[in-house]
């Protein structure tokens, strides 16, 4: 897919990507939430979800597909999402739309940013003339079995990877700071004992 940054060039469409706020997704048949991610790290996880009753339990030797959810930052801040192997993600089906299957999904990864110290600042294209800030952060990552929302384990990586992003065009719906991702590989060794393990 390339690098984060060149993945901003259209951002009529990424807009809709990397602006986190933090939204539920429900399915609109059943009412129910596809996520057991709660908004906040310290809140208990959302239940009863579209996975209640109907993922597979988190079991046996991997891998466990899992879903990926990044939780909300403020809601004019944005950050390029770090990539995880495509072969842990679980698949949509039919009925799901852009949704992991949730009768295929066994782990649910929640992603929290909190922005930490200011780096720099991003001036491509700021018609204020006085940029956008560039944010260090500090990113917390809870493991959930999605059949249940139990947690089976958390940790963080510092967000300081990246910069301002080639293309980069604000706008006045555009975000009021951008915030540092973590490092990819460290974030797929953090999640390969839970994704790939026994348990």
């Amino acid at each position: 897919m390339g690098p984060w940054f060149l993945r901003w060039a259209t951002l009529p469409v990424a807009a809709a990507v990397v602006l986190l706020t933090g939204c539920t997704v429900v399915d609109e048949l059943t009412g129910l939430p596809y996520s057991p991610c709660p908004e906040s790290p310290g809140d208990p996880a959302v239940g009863p979800t579209r996975h209640t009753d109907v993922a597979p339990p988190y079991s046996g030797p991997g891998p466990h597909p899992v879903r990926f959810d990044k939780m909300g930052l403020g809601k004019n801040e944005a950050s390029p999402a770090a990539e995880i192997p495509h072969g842990w993600l679980a698949s949509p089906s039919a009925e799901s739309g852009d949704e992991p299957d949730p009768a295929v999904v066994q782990l649910a990864v929640c992603r929290y940013v909190r922005a930490a110290d200011e780096v720099g600042r991003c001036f491509r294209g700021d018609f204020h003339g006085v940029g956008v800030p560039l944010v260090e952060a500090v990113h917390t990552f809870h493991v959930r079995e999605a059949r249940t929302g139990d947690r089976v384990g958390a940790f963080t990586l510092a967000g300081t990877e990246g910069g301002c992003p080639d293309g980069y065009l604000r706008t006045r719906l555009g975000p009021d700071s951008i915030v540092l991702t973590v490092d990819e590989t460290q974030l797929r060794e953090a999640l390969r004992p839970f994704v790939e393990g026994t348990v």
